[in-house]
């Protein structure tokens, strides 16, 4: 991963969801699936930090790391995408 551009890269991109996801990603959501995978980046960065791991040098380090990271990641976004933006709204 080259961080030499922005320190946070991330640990997926909207393509890499895309192709995870198959057809079922609507290709209109790129600013929403862009906002998605910051926020997941960013709050497993924060887990690693509370736990004393440096999520960034472990995922340049192992390639295993950085393949369960994506998938997290991935996975995440997934989910988000999938759930109806009312639905908290919906529950109340």
């Amino acid at each position: 991963m080259d961080k030499s551009t922005n320190s946070l890269a991330p640990f997926a991109t909207v393509d890499e969801l895309r192709a995870f996801c198959g057809a079922e990603v609507d290709t209109n959501d790129t600013a929403r699936i862009e906002s998605l995978l910051i926020y997941a980046n960013n709050y497993l960065r924060q887990i690693a930090r509370n736990n004393g791991v440096d999520i960034d040098a472990e995922v340049d380090n192992d390639e295993l790391t950085a393949s369960t990271v994506k998938s997290i990641v991935m996975a995440s976004v997934k989910r988000a995408l999938y759930t109806p933006a009312n639905a908290l709204a919906a529950g109340s």
